[in-house]
């Protein structure tokens, strides 16, 4: 029986972006975990992927079955972007 994490069958890759610091800030200030401190792990990369995911929609690009991947870990579900 195979051990670890499954292989992501959609990888992420990495992608460098210029955003103004103060949409970043307010950004990381909303995706703390109030019990750490911290920036919840893969919580910035879940935000972008999910409004990625809907600009597709709305310009009629639907993604195929199993090109949706879920890159949080736990099944946590992205934090409401709408608050920021």
């Amino acid at each position: 029986m195979a051990r670890g994490r499954k292989p992501a069958l959609d990888r992420p890759i990495g992608v460098e972006v210029g955003i103004p610091e103060t949409v970043f800030a307010r950004v990381s200030l909303v995706l703390l975990d109030p019990v750490t401190g911290v920036r919840k792990h893969g919580a910035m990369s879940a935000l972008i992927v999910q409004l990625l995911r809907e600009w597709l929609e709305k310009q009629g690009i639907a993604l195929q079955r199993g090109e949706e991947t879920d890159i949080l870990p736990d099944n946590q579900s992205p934090p409401d972007h709408h608050s920021v």
